[in-house]
């Protein structure tokens, strides 16, 4: 098993139903702490964005990785009352290397995501 840490970066606001942004990200991160990933957290221009979610998970290969770190964030969210339409499955996403050890992913205007083994 390696240990993956995974950014995923927010560049738009995700609708929710929380009165603000702050309860919002913290029902994010209490969603994250109930799943399988390590050291979640958060950072960033809460009110107007990008925010940064950060964490690690433990997985055997990169793809399951990028599978399983998609799937926690996205399902975080909507535990939390949000909505992520327009997020893709991890089949249609096409890394790119930074050539640092790192892979970057990009999808629709929304995010970002960063993964590197630990």
């Amino acid at each position: 098993m390696m240990n993956w840490l995974m950014t995923v970066t927010i560049s738009t606001l995700i609708q929710h139903e929380e009165s603000d942004q702050v309860s919002f990200y913290v029902r994010v991160m209490e969603a994250l702490e109930k799943l399988d990933v390590i050291d979640a957290d958060f950072c960033g221009d809460i009110e107007t964005g990008p925010v940064e979610i950060a964490f690690v998970l433990e997985d055997e290969e990169f793809k399951s990785a990028l599978d399983h770190g998609l799937t926690a964030v996205r399902t975080a969210i909507h535990d939390a009352g949000g909505s992520t339409s327009g997020w893709p499955n991890c089949d249609d996403l096409e890394p790119e290397s930074d050539g640092r050890g790192s892979w970057v992913v990009m999808f629709g205007g929304s995010g970002a995501k960063t993964l590197q083994s630990v």
